[in-house]
């Protein structure tokens, strides 16, 4: 299920046993004991690292240029293991080419993710609640 496929407002489940997330300060993190039903307030997309470009001719890859700033490499390494080449290329996700640069050369922005995209409702005492958007099932 895609971020996108949950709209404002609805009702998902989220089963027994998914870990939820809180800025409540009693309650950073906790496992769910039940299943949930809970009204989305709104939905966040993964974060995504740049970790380099991928040029392309004629529609095959010929370059690829691998940067990682030193911020960045610690949380890419927690989250992949490593910062090496062979590590980058291998949990890279490919994004098409910046409309901007239509004309010029072929290429894509090569991304990590390194926090998945989730689902947000109000919690207890009003503080925020999330779980990842794979985690959930839309009611019925």
């Amino acid at each position: 299920m895609d971020n996108n496929d949950i709209p404002k407002g609805s009702t998902v489940i989220i089963p027994k046993g998914t870990e939820i997330r809180s800025y409540s300060p009693s309650e950073s993190h906790r496992v769910a004991g039940r299943s949930y039903r809970v009204k989305v307030d709104h939905t966040l997309g993964a974060t995504l690292i740049n970790v380099g470009t991928r040029f392309y001719k004629d529609g095959v890859p010929v370059r690829e240029s691998l940067h990682l700033g030193r911020r960045d490499a610690v949380e890419v390494a927690n989250t992949i293991g490593g910062t090496d080449a062979d590590t980058l290329r291998a949990h890279a996700v490919e994004y098409d080419k910046s409309p901007v640069a239509a004309s010029g050369p072929d290429y894509r922005h090569l991304y990590v993710e390194v926090a998945p995209a989730t689902v947000r409702w109000a919690g207890k005492g009003g503080y925020w609640n999330w779980v990842p958007v794979t985690a959930v099932k839309l009611a019925d």
